[in-house]
Parts: C-alpha cells; sequence; structure tokens
C-alpha cells in the first residue's frame, strides 16, 4: 500500500502552489532550495509571502553551504550535509539546529531539478507550535504493535465504527470466500492491500480532528489497520504457507535439534561474546505465538536487543582492569549468536514465519522502518546459514566421554588431577561385581593391560582438549576485534578552495597572483 506523502497533505507546500505560484515558479527557475516545514510544526493554515520567501533558500557567493534567505539577503543559515540538519545563523536570535526530516526531487516545466527539504520546523521560532499541541499530538498518537493494541486503537475512535464495520466484513468474506493459493499468493497480497488502502483513505475522509495531517498518527493508523487485517487473516494464510514450505519447516527444525547442546564457541563466536542468552531464547521462542508480521518483526527486535544488551553486560562485569578499548559485536559475530538462539528456542515453522513477515508486511512507521528492516536481514541471514550449512563435524563420537569405568581405571584416574572432571560422567561398577569378575590369581595380568589402557586414553584425552573445535567460520572469528584509529590523510592545500563560495573561488584563482584593493 502506497504511503501517504507529506507533500500531499502539508498546508504550507499548497498555499505554495495556489496562493504564492509567482514564489513557486522562482524556485523552479532558480534551482532554489525549497524548505517545507511538516504540517504538525505549523501554527496557522495561511501563510504570508515573507513567511514562505523566509523558506526558499538561494546559495551564498561566499561560503559553500551557506544560504541566504530569499526574503533577505542579511539573514542566513547553514546546510550540514552529513547531518542532515541547518543551522541558523546570522539574523537569527541565537543558533538553533533544525533537522531534515525527508527530501524530493522537484522539476521545473523545463525539466530543471530543484531540492524540496521537508524539515522539523520553521526557522524562525516565533512561528512554530507550542510545546502543548506537540504533547497533545504525542499523547494521542503513541506507537502499536500488538494486534490487541492495534484493534483497541482504531476502536477508540468513534468516528471509525462504520469504517471499522466495513472492513470486519472485507475481511470476513476474504476468510470465507477468497482462496489462497500456494503460486498466487501476490493474489492474496494485492487483495489484503486493497483492502487497507480503501479502509485508511476512509478513516482519513471522516476524521473529526486535524491529526491526519500528523506524519506518525498517519503511520500508526497505516500500521494499525495492516495488523488488524493480517491478525484476522492469519490463520487462513498460515495454511498455505504450511503446505508450501513444509520440507523447509522440518529441515530447520532438525537443524534446531542437532545444534540444541552446540555451545557459541563450536559456532566461532569469540571468548569474550561467549555467554548465557536466556532472554533472547525466551523471546525467539514466542515468535510462531504471535499473529500478524508488525509483531513477530518486533519480537526479532527484542532478540536481537536481548543478544547486544545481555553481552554488553557479561563484557562489562568481566572487563580485565586497565582494558579501555571493548569489544563490539560486529553482524558477523551476530550471526552465529543468532544461530544459537534459534536452536535453543526451538523455533517450528520458522521458513513459513520468515516468508510470512518478509512478504505480507507493507507498512512500517518511519522512526522503525530501519531497525526492523536490519533485524529482519540479519535473523534471514542466520536461518539461511542453518539451511545450508553442515554441523555433523560438531559431534565427533570420538570426544564423548566412556559412560562406564571399572573401579581399578577409577581409582588410577582420581590420582590425575587433570581428569577429575571425567568422574562426573563415569557409570562406577561396584567393588562386588568387580570381585566376582576377577580373581587374585589374575590380578597381576590384568594390570598391565589396564595400565596400557589408561595411557591411550589419556593421551587421547590430552589431545582433544588443546585441539579443540575448529570454528567453522574460519580463523577470523578467533581473533578480537580491535578498534583501529581512524587515519586522516594530509588535506591537500589545493582543496581549500571547495570551502569558498562562487566569488572568494574566483579571486582565489587569479592567474596573474595579482593583490586587489588599496596598496600601502
Amino acid at each position: 500500500m502506497a504511503e501517504i506523502d507529506e507533500l500531499d497533505v502539508n498546508p504550507f507546500f499548497r498555499s505554495l502552489q495556489t496562493t504564492h505560484k509567482n514564489l513557486y515558479k522562482e524556485v523552479q527557475d532558480n534551482g532554489y532550495i525549497l524548505c517545507v516545514p511538516q504540517t504538525t510544526s505549523l501554527m496557522e493554515s495561511t501563510f504570508s509571502v515573507k513567511f514562505i520567501a523566509s523558506h526558499i533558500l538561494k546559495p551564498s557567493p561566499y561560503f559553500k553551504g551557506e544560504y541566504f534567505l530569499l526574503s533577505s539577503d542579511k539573514i542566513s543559515v547553514h546546510l550540514d550535509e552529513k547531518r542532515r540538519e541547518f543551522v541558523t545563523g546570522e539574523g537569527y536570535e541565537g543558533k538553533h539546529h533544525i533537522k531534515i526530516i525527508n527530501e524530493e526531487q522537484g522539476y521545473s516545466q523545463d525539466y530543471k531539478p530543484f531540492r524540496i527539504l521537508v524539515i522539523e520546523k520553521p526557522f524562525d521560532s516565533m512561528y512554530r507550535t507550542s510545546n502543548n499541541q506537540k504533547r497533545n499530538s504525542i499523547e494521542i498518537s503513541p506507537q502499536k504493535i500488538t494486534f490487541a493494541e492495534c484493534k483497541e486503537f482504531l476502536q477508540s475512535f468513534g468516528e471509525y465504527k462504520i469504517v471499522l464495520r466495513h472492513l470486519e466484513d472485507s475481511v470476513n468474506q476474504f476468510n470465507t470466500s477468497y482462496m489462497v493459493l500456494e503460486d498466487y499468493l501476490d493474489d492474496a497480497l494485492e487483495k489484503l492491500q486493497s483492502i487497507a488502502l480503501n479502509a485508511t483513505e476512509k478513516c482519513f475522509k471522516c476524521s473529526k480532528h486535524k491529526l491526519w495531517q500528523d506524519m506518525s498518527f498517519r503511520d500508526d493508523l497505516s500500521s494499525c489497520i495492516e495488523s488488524y487485517i493480517m491478525g484476522n487473516v492469519h490463520q487462513t494464510i498460515f495454511k498455505v504457507l504450511h503446505k508450501k514450505f513444509a520440507t523447509d519447516d522440518e529441515k530447520l527444525l532438525k537443524k534446531c535439534k542437532q545444534l540444541q547442546d552446540v555451545k557459541v564457541e563450536q559456532l566461532g563466536v569469540p571468548p569474550e561474546f561467549s555467554c548465557p542468552l536466556p532472554l533472547a531464547v525466551v523471546e525467539m521462542a514466542n515468535l510462531g505465538g504471535l499473529k500478524t508480521p508488525h509483531e513477530k518483526l518486533s519480537c526479532l527486535k527484542a532478540t536481537v536487543d536481548h543478544i547486544t544488551g545481555t553481552i554488553q553486560n557479561f563484557i562489562i562485569e568481566n572487563q580485565p582492569p586497565g582494558l579501555t578499548n571493548m569489544p563490539v559485536i560486529t553482524s558477523d559475530d551476530l550471526i552465529p549468536l543468532l544461530v544459537s538462539v534459534i536452536a535453543q528456542a526451538k523455533c517450528i515453522d520458522l521458513a513459513s514465519n520468515m516468508f510470512y513477515m518478509e512478504f505480507f508486511h507493507w507498512t512500517t512507521p518511519t522512526n522503525d522502518r530501519d531497525n526492523l528492516s536490519y533485524c529482519m536481514v540479519t535473523v534471514k541471514a542466520a536461518v539461511e546459514y542453518m539451511k545450508h550449512a553442515n554441523f555433523d563435524h560438531l559431534q565427533n563420537p570420538k570426544s564423548k566421554v566412556q559412560k562406564e569405568i571399572s573401579i581399578d581405571d577409577l581409582m588410577k584416574r582420581t590420582r590425575d588431577t587433570s581428569l577429575k572432571d571425567d568422574i562426573r560422567n563415569v557409570k562406577v561398577e561396584t567393588v562386588q561385581e568387580r570381585f566376582r569378575k576377577n580373581s587374585s590369581s589374575n590380578i597381576d595380568n590384568k594390570l598391565d593391560s589396564i595400565s596400557k589402557v589408561l595411557e591411550e586414553s589419556s593421551e587421547e584425552w590430552a589431545q582433544t582438549k588443546q585441539k579443540g573445535a575448529n570454528s567453522i567460520f574460519g580463523e577470523s572469528y578467533q581473533q578480537l576485534k580491535k578498534t583501529v584509529p581512524d587515519i586522516v590523510p594530509p588535506q591537500d592545500p589545493r582543496r581549500k578552495n571547495d570551502q569558498l563560495g562562487d566569488f572568494l573561488s574566483s579571486l582565489q584563482d587569479d592567474p596573474f597572483d595579482m593583490s586587489f584593493g588599496k596598496q600601502s
């Protein structure tokens, strides 16, 4: 479903296109930067020529990145492209930072491009909304995640009652009449998106307040409608997904059982990151019980957060004295950690859930989009690795501890302190059984063979202990990540001109190398 654009409902931009067409044409003809304050930051719906001209920027001829307002050459702002923000300069009371929320490309009638920047608030503080207005907007439109929260949020608006009734009828008709086929899931998605778009537009039209102009409110409303629909059609969709991904689900479940007792060190996780992750395992185990793609994605994000948070606490608690550079968890470290968590959580229908989250989720709140996408990509990489990797070498039968041992062998091993840990897994024969099997006449003959057996088993155990488990990710996982300071290359003096405007740059490039102005 297409998201509603800020410029489509922004009263500032509408006023520029209708009431102040001459200013809009001047922006297009000269390629100026047009700054549009977001809707929630505006106090009025009608704007003066001075106010609109104060958000049209023309480049300064003196310094790069500095712009003068179209309304006055004595008032300037600085554009920081890296931080994506403006900083007010001369002509303003104090220095203020105004963030750039979004950028779009506009074109004139001659197809000349110009920049349209949506900013968080007007440059001049006298035109901004009060804190009370912002607070009310935030309180009315909190983010919703679970299916129950989304349903309650939609039902809290009385004007949406008829729309929700029609939405419920459409969902019931989909569950009873629409046939979802394995090879035609695109058609099912298109049908559900159409139902959601229709309901969202009707909600916007019947809203009794101006909240629908708030970008965050529109994001939440669209997300809640999607979750409401998917929560109601979850069983219908998952019946088909179970059948479509049955082989992959069974394969991944077998891998989970195979890796259940494998330690994270065997998967290539560095020792400084090797610690129990119970919170992440419990969170991941809840994945199958959730209904909507959004709450399933939030479950993945919570799992990743638990992994990183637990490991950071583990590092702090075990940090050697004098160590200032703490190890940093990278994506390469996170993948084997996720493999271990997924295996311990014994996730059922994992392949079906991954497809469901990725395919049947089309709206995401702007402030969560990057985080959820990152978590989805990382977990998907871990699942694909589990699906195709061979973990048979991690279960070496030679390394298994002997489960039965005689009384003489036990007494002999207890004298060696390096082998005391093996006693815990030993099943000891009773003294009576031992005496029934051996008489005093053949004890001397047995001692030689027992000593030989002990010598071979001790050598085998020592070799196993020294060798350890090889990392399936290679040697890079065994090395400690070190923070390398950035090396700043010396700046070429010729590049100083890049920070100057056109006028000063022309003076620097004087071919006659002559001074200008009065000479003493």
